[in-house]
């Protein structure tokens, strides 16, 4: 009778307590989004980029839609915000601060959603680059602040908002996860004025912890990071079989950099600069394999990855070739990991000339080339010439000044003799002269509508990437054929080819209807939207690294564009054109194939199968393409083993492992009366407690004082 007593008297607190708790939401109903968040990353030196705490980041939804909704965030009455900003906000500055750190200056800020603001025409986009004003400036010896639009952080405020702690993570909401969020909002958070909304009100929870800290080295150590890298891909116009053959080397970076990877279009830097030099190399690709035996000097097209990250595959090469050369020098042949093959090993100055493309914008009429003026030698002054004869509808002029920002600083800062730079003709080629026309560089805006690159896009509308593509493919023939040869038979630049390769990789979905989006089907990445070319965590082959398997079959069908034609693929090996073909049954399934390792396949013309637009067909190529590994000198080749760089000024980039990630919103009670309230519970428990205590107690003395308690004893007498 005691404890039932004692468990009613419980239940009769816990009644009182609950009541004490009206106010509180007792169950938090979570909706659940799909969270793409912002990675940390580490160098040297520490970290950059966001994380949550270990269970996630809380606060209130607050949204940020303009500049006077900023200026009230400074005064809102909380100290947890989740800011709920549109990217035409956050993606800006207030004078001379970056909207990132008004809000981070204000101390309330715990983290952010970024929505998409569809309506927001490119003229009313705000100038706002998340790079460094002076990009790469810790990896060469540029000074100059090429990017106007960016900095806004550090101590000389010459950092941008990419490349710092953040401090807070980020997330971006896809399109229908915006629609419920900013649904909730409106309902909850804003009947009136966000600062003297009544609660409950919709907060946000952002889970995505990153094991990864203080720095690479610690973090290596422990196994929490991968190195950054990739691979760079290599496409001759004959094959690569002999050492020391001269080539001269067309250079583009293939990666793009955005905070929010997914979202990594990087119209401007470079994918306009990519399909430029997949056009050129498509020309160069119609010549006659016969003809392009003939070249006294190989054409040699290169798509560096991670150049964003401190010259990660400009240096990789540039390293490799300095290796060769110190191998060569001590009478050593034959060692394998030499580039591009290994029977054919390529040295530092087997590059007679060296053309990039940087930032070209699609309307441009007049391209820059810049030159390394301190070797600006008669190769040099050669291969200007060349350029302006063949400039057709474009005007070339000279830039003068301080060399860019650009791949040959990586590739030619690695030779240990200098003579190689001091004789090579170079010229890096731009729409800019002294600073960055690119108004997002290294931001989500830095996309297809920032360049004018849309599905109702015409030829008309990348006139400048198109001659760009006819005037690199033009100089490059030229100066690779023997003095006093005729040109070759060449077929004009595919302006059609060109535009579908930037819709593909700016605005349309794989598999579209265009020839490039089915050549590049799923191949095991799944992939719905356009080619996001963010430079990855490093992997040891291409499988995987969905862009530049891209890439290297562009080459490939650049070199040699012979189709199947038959019915079936079965057929392709007996008649069409993979007649004779051995080895090839994963091709039969529709799947690529490559070469499996890097070093080893540039000295022939290779056998390389791809997925034809007829699912019940093939394509065939014979092409002297190939991959090398791109990762940083630091790192060892697998990627695995960390060595400090010392005075090498190299890449120490590397991302975080992670749990997986989380975003959540929910209806949130008011935290001032949530205190109250346990307070108050606390308060009645002890109470019930000390109650119940002294309940049992009479009740227990009641019981031993009864006229009706018959000892066990008694009761034996009495039988």
């Amino acid at each position: 009778m005691a404890r039932f007593s004692g468990v009613l008297a419980a239940f009769a607190c816990a009644a009182l307590v609950a009541g004490c708790q009206g106010s509180k939401i007792g169950a938090k109903i979570y909706t659940t989004l799909t969270q793409n968040g912002v990675s940390r990353l580490l160098h040297k030196d520490g970290t950059i980029g966001a994380t949550t705490d270990q269970m996630g980041q809380v606060g209130t939804l607050y949204r940020i839609s303009s500049l006077q909704e900023l200026t009230d965030f400074k005064s809102a009455p909380n100290d947890d915000y989740v800011a709920l900003i549109s990217d035409a906000i956050l993606y800006r500055k207030v004078g001379s601060d970056p909207v990132f750190k008004v809000m981070q200056d204000t101390g309330k800020l715990k983290g952010i959603l970024v929505y998409k603001n569809a309506s927001l025409a490119e003229s009313d986009r705000q100038a706002f680059s998340a790079g460094a004003t002076s990009p790469n400036a810790a990896y060469d010896a540029a000074t100059y602040k090429w990017n106007p639009n960016g900095g806004g952080f550090g101590a000389a405020g010459d950092e941008g908002m990419h490349w710092i702690d953040l401090k807070v993570p980020m997330s971006e909401l896809t399109e229908e996860d915006a629609v419920v969020v900013l649904q909730k909002f409106n309902e909850y958070n804003q009947p009136g004025s966000q600062n003297s909304a009544d609660y409950p009100l919709y907060g946000a929870r952002l889970t995505f912890w990153m094991w990864g800290a203080p720095d690479t080295e610690t973090c290596m150590r422990r196994n929490y990071c991968d190195a950054i890298g990739g691979q760079n891909i290599l496409g001759f116009a004959k094959p690569y079989a002999k050492a020391n053959e001269e080539v001269i080397m067309v250079a583009a970076a293939s990666d793009a950099v955005s905070m929010l990877h997914s979202n990594a279009w990087g119209a401007n830097a470079d994918a306009a600069a990519v399909a430029a030099t997949l056009g050129a190399a498509q020309m160069v690709g119609s010549v006659s394999k016969a003809d392009r035996e003939a070249f006294a000097t190989n054409i040699m097209f290169t798509l560096f990855a991670g150049e964003h990250f401190g010259y990660i595959g400009s240096t990789a090469m540039g390293h490799k070739l300095d290796e060769n050369k110190k191998l060569d020098n001590n009478g050593v042949t034959g060692v394998s990991g030499t580039i591009p093959a290994k029977q054919a090993a390529m040295l530092p100055e087997n590059i007679k000339y060296y053309l990039e493309t940087s930032q070209l914008a699609t309307q441009a009429t007049t391209l820059y080339y810049h030159t390394d003026n301190e070797n600006d030698n008669a190769a040099t002054q050669t291969l200007v010439a060349k350029l302006q004869a063949n400039q057709g509808d474009l005007t070339i002029e000279a830039a003068g000044g301080e060399l860019p920002p650009s791949s040959f600083r990586g590739l030619f800062g690695e030779f240990s003799d200098t003579a190689a730079r001091e004789n090579v003709g170079a010229a890096v080629l731009t729409p800019f002269k002294t600073e960055y026309s690119n108004k997002y560089f290294q931001t989500i805006h830095d996309d297809g509508v920032s360049i004018k690159i849309t599905n109702e896009s015409t030829i008309d509308d990348i006139a400048s990437v198109c001659n760009a593509a006819s005037t690199i493919a033009n100089t490059a023939v030229a100066l690779a054929i023997a003095d006093g040869n005729d040109a070759p038979t060449m077929d004009a630049v595919d302006c059609s080819y060109i535009l579908e390769l930037l819709q593909m990789m700016l605005v349309r979905k794989f598999n579209s209807a265009g020839e490039i989006g089915n050549l590049y089907v799923d191949d095991g990445t799944n992939k719905t939207s356009p080619l996001s070319r963010y430079v990855d965590v490093y992997h040891t082959g291409l499988a995987g690294n969905h862009h530049r398997v891209f890439f290297y079959h562009m080459l490939a069908a650049l070199s040699d564009r012979a189709t199947s034609t038959t019915t079936s693929k079965d057929d392709d090996f007996k008649e069409g054109p993979c007649k004779g073909w051995t080895g090839f049954g994963d091709a039969r399934t529709g799947t690529y194939s490559y070469s499996k390792t890097d070093y080893n396949a540039s000295t022939g013309w290779n056998k390389i199968t791809a997925p034809s637009k007829n699912s019940s067909r093939i394509n065939c190529f014979e092409a002297p393409v190939a991959w090398m590994s791109a990762v940083s000198p630091v790192f060892s080749d697998n990627g695995l083993k960390y060595t400090a760089p010392g005075d090498k000024k190299w890449s120490t980039y590397t991302e975080s492992t992670w749990t997986t990630g989380a975003l959540d919103i929910f209806l949130r009670a008011d935290p001032a009366k949530d205190n109250a309230a346990a307070g108050c519970g606390a308060a009645y428990f002890v109470l019930c407690m000390v109650g119940v205590f002294f309940f049992n107690r009479k009740f227990d003395f009641a019981e031993e004082s009864s006229p009706l308690s018959i000892s066990a004893e008694a009761e034996n007498d009495a039988l």
